[in-house]
């Protein structure tokens, strides 16, 4: 969040959990989501070229603009399988960066329905 440009930012939107999806019958992601309202300042490509570099500044980490949807969108790999999603929707001015972590098992005693 540190990246965007902060008189441009109305509101951030991030939920303090996430889901579990099934990946295999014993592996999960953890997946997540936020938001955050521009003012309509910046252009798109200059908003997902701040939000690239900022991923491609930390170690290990690699990203990509994909216009082959119609609409860019950022795409970014991390350690571990690490991913994120970015798109910059024009007529709203709404960044939304998804994510999700690595595949992982859980610990015994972990439930995939529990909050995390």
């Amino acid at each position: 969040m540190d990246s965007f440009p902060a008189a441009e930012v109305v509101s951030v939107d991030q939920a303090p959990t996430g889901v579990l999806l099934s990946c295999s019958d014993d592996t999960y992601q953890w997946t997540g989501r936020v938001t955050v309202q521009m003012d309509g300042a910046s252009e798109r490509a200059a908003v997902l070229d701040v939000i690239a570099g900022a991923f491609d500044d930390r170690e290990g980490y690699d990203s990509a603009i994909d216009e082959q949807t119609g609409d860019p969108r950022l795409l970014v790999t991390g350690p571990g399988g690490a991913a994120y999603v970015g798109r910059f929707d024009e007529a709203s001015h709404l960044v939304t960066l998804a994510s999700a972590s690595r595949r992982f098992a859980l610990h015994e005693g972990e439930n995939s329905y529990d909050t995390y």
